[in-house]
């Protein structure tokens, strides 16, 4: 037995002797010793296949959704079975404060981010090899021929990415065929972060977001001489505001984690009501509508989502900035276009003075001024709500409109 030098080094008599050289030389046979660390080589990729096991068994009891993807509040939940996991090994070993890893495969390349707990650090560290591990000519098989005509549609992000049919469709994503998606020019607008992605206008439109085909003449962004970098007011939009309370919702749950049914059913009743009003802005504004008029004049740009979104268009004094001042030249252009279009109504914020829009009153003949809410302020009325003057809007907007 190779490991027979070994048993008799564990004898304590033998032990006291180790410091005799002959001994230690026979102890060191390298033979008998080669033997052992084959041994340990291979209760070291136990060990290790065992640890992968256990991350693993403790990512799928985390993803409560199934959906290979931890939000904040299961990120928590893993974080927890890590210091627990942690916990009960701290007699055995000492982790310097680090609780465990985890192994991350890259299917498609791109930009990535990581959502992490309060006090966590993160490190990344390249395996081996780094992204050669996959080889560049593993990625060469697949030649570009195989994957020109078309994009992959990734169905969790929205974005599009090169690939080929078969390992789109092997990914559990869609293949789009140029004639696909060709005839649906433009970009996604991210409501959340104010960016912009490739997608499709359904696509785009499902996840909340706001589509821009490459005719439209609505900007997102503000005017050079702005200091703001995009339009702020994505919740005039009920889809994205909609977006932005399943954030609020992964927020409250992880902050609170006691609260999340509770949490859950009052974030899911909200936006069936948005839902719902976003059906009535659609009905009333959509391809089917009964409106006499199309353009719709404001003192301030605050509804390029809203215009986006429903197909309406704003001719404003103000730009991005309420406080701007506008100069001569802006308010004869809208004047201008008030008397070519007939447009008979005149919409102001909640807090506008009448008296900064007396010019305008006069120069057109009398037009009607009336109230658009943009929420920027507490309501004047306490009994107001989000829902309750996006209602208004919609009715202001149709008797604006002559619908």
């Amino acid at each position: 037995d190779d490991h027979g030098d070994h048993d008799d080094h564990g004898d304590h008599d033998d032990h006291d002797d180790h410091g005799d050289h002959d001994d230690h030389d026979d102890h060191g046979d390298h033979d008998d010793h080669d033997d052992h660390d084959d041994h340990d080589d291979h209760d070291d990729h136990d060990d290790h296949h065992d640890e992968e096991e256990i991350l693993m068994q403790m990512f799928n009891m985390s993803d409560a959704d199934g959906n290979q993807l931890l939000n904040m509040s299961e990120l928590g939940y893993f974080m927890e079975l890590l210091e627990d996991g942690h916990d009960e090994h701290d007699d055995h070993n000492e982790h310097d404060g680090m609780v465990g890893y985890a192994t991350i495969h890259i299917e498609e390349e791109g930009d990535y981010g990581f959502a992490l707990p309060m006090g966590v650090e993160f490190f990344i560290l390249m395996g081996e090899g780094g992204h050669d591990d996959h080889g560049h000519d593993d990625h060469d098989d697949h030649g570009h021929d195989d994957h020109e005509g078309g994009v992959c549609h990734n169905t969790t992000t929205h974005e599009n990415y090169d690939s080929n049919e078969a390992d789109c469709q092997a990914a559990g994503h869609m293949w789009m065929e140029d004639d696909d998606h060709g005839d649906h020019e433009g970009v996604c607008h991210n409501t959340t972060t104010h960016e912009n992605y490739d997608s499709n206008e359904a696509d785009c439109e499902a996840a909340g977001h706001v589509w821009m085909d490459g005719d439209s003449e609505q900007e997102i962004g503000a005017d050079e001489d702005e200091e703001f970098d995009y339009d702020p007011h994505s919740w005039l939009d009920p889809l994205a505001y909609k977006t932005q309370v399943g954030v609020v919702l992964d927020a409250l749950i992880a902050a609170f984690p006691s609260g999340e049914a509770a949490f859950t059913v009052n974030a899911a009743a909200y936006m069936a009501q948005l839902d719902s009003l976003h059906s009535d802005f659609d009905s009333a504004f959509g391809s089917t509508n009964t409106c006499t008029g199309s353009s719709i004049a404001a003192n301030h740009n605050a509804y390029a989502y809203m215009a986006q979104r429903y197909d309406l268009e704003f001719v404003t004094i103000h730009g991005l900035d309420p406080e701007g001042e506008p100069t001569a030249a802006d308010i004869l252009e809208v004047i201008e276009r008030i008397e070519e279009e007939g447009i008979t109504v005149f919409f102001v914020e909640e807090y506008t003075s009448q008296a900064a829009v007396a010019a305008i009153v006069e120069q057109t003949n009398g037009i009607e001024i009336q109230t658009l809410y943009t929420m920027e302020l507490q309501p004047s009325d306490s009994e107001d709500d989000y829902l309750s003057m996006m209602r208004k809007n919609l009715e202001g907007l149709k008797s604006g409109l002559g619908c």
